[in-house]
């Protein structure tokens, strides 16, 4: 048995991976999803590549998958046929005809997707199916701001580089099968930083959604929150008890981050049907209420300490609960 190499492969049907780059490369401005780095072909793994933003939607995602299919099964059909006629009907070659035969076939061989093709809109297929809470977009960042806070009463405040996040969102989100949620964020002297955005929904037994990022020496590292970790709220006294957040990443490792005190708690009381935005959870239709709550907290990562924000919720918490009630008393921070 002879193993071809696939560069040599990729090297002979050059223009079926120029076509398939320039397919993916179409459906992603046909959908409007920003292109950062295009490689039509190259001798190399891959041969060539698309590098773009993370879709907003799942049918961009499986039209820019599937693109090159569409487009390159379409060309391999438009060159070949008429070639093939005159050869095998006619029996009469031409140069021509063999040239458009290879050129078809050269195009046709690169029309289904990549094995990261697959893999990515597999991903987004899995995504897609357990969440239903998305937004058509959603910023968030961690930052400083410095500023005054006035009162109509007087009162003032005064801040110098306190740590904040922005958080943007635009579009509908249908959270009917919400389960719960952490959103959390740090920021440390050092200037590093850590956001975190993870869902459970109804119906899925794993994490729904989600991504992390950290920063570290002024580079963005991609994190993954552990199944394991600590930080879900799932009973009434967990509130204010320190925990871990544990990640994994392929820079930096496995790491933990230690919520060390949480502050003052705000929470949000949610009548079913809330108005569908983050924040404003639509519990299961069983219950009148739930609960969402925030709150600042001190964090430590490596020995260092910082301050951030955290969100969570859960569609079982209940208005009446006298244990969640007792939780919402003004904190003082020490």
């Amino acid at each position: 048995m002879i193993i071809i190499p696939g560069f040599l492969i990729a090297l002979v049907t050059f223009p079926g991976v120029i076509v398939h780059e320039a397919a993916h490369l179409f459906f992603c401005k046909l959908r409007r999803v920003a292109v950062f780095d295009v490689c039509y072909f190259r001798i190399g793994n891959p041969s060539g590549y698309v590098i773009h933003e993370v879709p907003d939607s799942f049918t961009s995602s499986f039209l820019i998958a599937v693109g090159p299919f569409i487009i390159n099964s379409f060309l391999c059909v438009l060159f070949c046929f008429p070639a093939l006629v005159p050869v095998r009907m006619f029996n009469q070659p031409d140069p021509l005809c063999y040239f458009l035969i290879w050129l078809g076939i050269s195009i046709g061989m690169h029309a289904f997707p990549s094995t990261q093709d697959a893999k990515v809109l597999w991903q987004q297929a899995k995504k897609a199916a357990a969440n239903f809470n998305s937004p058509e977009g959603h910023i968030e960042q961690n930052g400083h701001v410095s500023g005054t806070i006035r009162y109509a009463g007087g009162e003032t405040y005064v801040l110098k580089g306190a740590p904040a996040t922005r958080d943007h969102s635009r579009g509908v989100r249908d959270l009917t099968r919400y389960k719960g949620h952490i959103w959390a964020n740090g920021i440390f002297p050092s200037g590093k930083s850590f956001h975190l955005f993870t869902m459970k929904t109804h119906g899925f037994d794993d994490v729904a959604a989600g991504r992390a990022g950290a920063i570290v020496d002024g580079k963005l590292h991609e994190i993954t929150l552990s199944r394991a970790s600590q930080g879900w709220l799932e009973s009434a006294d967990q509130l204010f008890q320190p925990f871990k957040l544990s990640f994994e990443s392929a820079t930096l490792g496995r790491f933990e981050v230690d919520a060390l005190e949480l502050f003052n708690s705000v929470p949000l009381a949610l009548t079913f049907p809330a108005d569908h935005y983050w924040s404003v959870p639509t519990q299961s239709r069983l219950k009148n209420m739930t609960w969402v709550n925030e709150q600042k907290l001190m964090w430590r990562w490596n020995g260092e300490t910082g301050y951030g924000h955290i969100e969570r919720g859960n569609s079982r918490f209940a208005s009446t609960d006298r244990a969640w009630i007792s939780n919402f008393q003004r904190r003082e921070i020490g």
